[in-house]
């Protein structure tokens, strides 16, 4: 999980570096933009976007808090929490300054928002479906997280939000902020586990 948290660190931080400063699409970003804008109707681009709203990605974390506290998964609580928030908010007030890209001579783009909060959210669901142990509804998980993902991305380029380098700009920030929270977390639980396993060793000895 940190080896995958380290490769998107660095992606993020090169494409933010190569477009530090640009106000303007690379020859890429305009391919794509031309590709969607060109074959995706209006009605379509608007419908990929909706997963973006943050006030749906809100509910949906509250709803997996609420059932990680009533299951006592406190740590599927605090990266539901921890994970987005922590994510938003190095995207929003760090790395949008740092690196300084515009959409064209607008709002500052890179890394791309809208992708770091529904990423995050993403990532959230698929460790909390993956704790139930059942593969075939993983495997389901991550092939709808993909399609949705994939969607959103569509949207947010077609309606002239960001490049399409923003957004995987975004996936990367989301992906590297919620892996390190998660395996800051399960460190956390396995040494409290270990600490309670030995604490009843040493009592069934007395």
């Amino acid at each position: 999980m940190l080896i995958g948290a380290a490769v998107a660190a660095v992606v993020m931080v090169t494409l933010g570096a190569l477009f530090s400063g640009q106000h303007g699409p690379t020859a890429f970003d305009q391919s794509v933009f031309d590709a969607v804008h060109t074959h995706v109707p209006y009605w379509a681009l608007r419908l990929m976007k909706a997963p973006t709203n943050p006030i749906l990605l809100i509910a949906v974390l509250a709803v997996v808090a609420l059932v990680a506290f009533a299951k006592r998964r406190f740590d599927l609580a605090v990266l539901a929490a921890a994970g987005p928030g922590l994510s938003v908010a190095l995207s929003s007030l760090a790395l949008k300054p740092l690196f300084g890209r515009r959409y064209y001579d607008t709002y500052l783009a890179y890394p791309s928002g809208h992708t770091t909060a529904l990423t995050a959210t993403i990532f959230v669901l698929l460790v909390a479906v993956a704790t139930l142990g059942r593969t075939a509804l993983t495997v389901a998980a991550f092939g709808a997280a993909a399609v949705v993902l994939a969607c959103a991305v569509i949207g947010l380029v077609g309606l002239r939000y960001h490049y399409m380098t923003d957004t995987i700009g975004g996936f990367c920030v989301a992906g590297a902020t919620v892996a390190l929270v998660a395996s800051v977390l399960d460190s956390s639980s396995t040494k409290h586990t270990h600490r309670d396993q030995q604490g009843r060793g040493v009592h069934s000895m007395k």
